[in-house]
């Protein structure tokens, strides 16, 4: 059986208001053509480092910024030849293979040493002096890589920060109706030693949100 991203579903409640993301300009051009309405104009006021986090069609993106580094998630033999643009070195880009499975039972779910090879990578280019600016996807850019993101900026801020971690995350985002893998983070819990720090801010997040995957 052929595993695929599950975009999210679910009633939504009529009463909510917008999400709107204040960190991304009025009418980001999308890269091959189109147009998303989101709102406000300038970046994040987090330092140095920056991420975009976007569906895999948006890899040629530099309506925020001109990535310098590229982490792509995709699904196990996924065709991956035309997603790193030119102005990113090979050498900066990270390319895991894993399914958006957020079921810790399921054989096709992302396993610790998917997220320790990840975590291997992000470190060294996501320390408190990064400049790095990364543009992380998945396919629909709403679970696994919103997940990765969110280790990214935790490991950019440091132990005891995961709240302005999973804040920075939702700056980052072209969607913020995000699901980000629980099972990604709770492997990066383990592996930075939060000792349950990391999943506080995402079980928070996921008892608000009113949308849910079709396999949760």
């Amino acid at each position: 059986m052929t595993l695929h991203h599950t975009p999210p579903c679910g009633t939504m409640h009529s009463a909510a208001p917008p999400l709107t993301n204040p960190f991304l300009s009025n009418d980001l051009a999308h890269p091959r053509g189109d147009n998303i309405n989101v709102s406000s104009t300038q970046p994040p006021p987090f330092g140095k480092m920056d991420i975009f986090v976007c569906p895999r069609d948006w890899t040629f993106a530099t309506g925020r910024f001109t990535p310098d580094h590229m982490v792509s998630l995709q699904d196990p033999g996924a065709d991956v030849s035309d997603l790193r643009p030119p102005w990113v070195a090979p050498e900066n880009h990270y390319i895991g293979y894993f399914y958006d499975i957020d079921s810790l039972n399921h054989s096709g779910a992302p396993t610790e040493q998917d997220v320790q090879s990840v975590i291997d990578w992000l470190r060294p280019r996501c320390g408190s002096s990064s400049q790095a600016r990364f543009i992380i996807h998945c396919d629909a850019g709403l679970g696994r890589s919103t997940a990765t993101a969110y280790v990214a900026w935790s490991i950019f801020f440091g132990a005891g920060r995961e709240q302005e971690a999973f804040e920075a995350l939702q700056q980052s985002c072209l969607n913020l109706k995000i699901i980000p893998n629980s099972i990604v983070v709770s492997h990066a819990d383990k592996i930075l030693q939060r000792h349950g720090a990391l999943k506080k801010p995402l079980t928070e997040w996921n008892g608000r949100a009113t949308w849910r995957r079709t396999f949760r």
